[in-house]
C-alpha cells in the first residue's frame, strides 16, 4: 500500500501543477512568501500560532482549488505532537479563557458603582 505524502509536498506538487509560483499564491491570497514555503517544508517551528497556521492553509487550499477541509485533515494527521492545541486561545491557552468572565463582572461591577457614586 502506497503511503500519502505529507502535506507540504502535497501542497507543493498541486501548486506546480497548475503552474502557480509562491509568489502568484501569495499575491493572491495576501500570506507572506516566507510562511508559504515553511507550509510547503511542514517547518511549522518557521510559523505563527496554530490559528494562523490553519487560516494560511485554508486560504492556500481555496487558492488552489482544494478542499480546505482535506488540507485541514491532512494537517491534523501530520503535525507535531505537542504543538498547540488547536482551541488554544492566542492570548496564553485555555486557562486564560476561565478568566474572562471574572474580568467582564469586574468591569461591569465597577461600572455600576461608578454611576451610582457619580449620580
Amino acid at each position: 500500500m502506497k503511503a500519502e505524502i505529507g502535506l507540504g509536498e502535497y501542497l507543493r506538487k498541486m501548486r506546480e501543477a497548475q503552474g502557480k509560483t509562491l509568489a502568484e499564491i501569495a499575491e493572491e491570497t495576501k500570506i507572506n512568501c516566507r510562511y508559504l514555503e515553511a507550509l510547503e517544508k511542514e517547518a511549522w517551528e518557521e510559523l505563527p500560532a496554530e490559528v494562523f497556521v490553519r487560516g494560511y492553509l485554508r486560504a492556500y487550499a481555496l487558492a488552489l482549488g482544494l478542499d480546505p477541509e482535506d488540507v485541514l485533515r491532512r494537517y491534523r494527521e501530520s503535525r507535531p505532537q505537542g504543538g498547540e492545541d488547536p482551541g488554544e486561545s492566542l492570548s496564553g491557552g485555555k486557562k486564560s479563557r476561565g478568566l474572562w468572565p471574572w474580568v467582564l463582572l469586574l468591569l461591569v461591577l465597577v461600572s455600576l458603582v461608578l454611576l451610582w457614586l457619580l449620580r
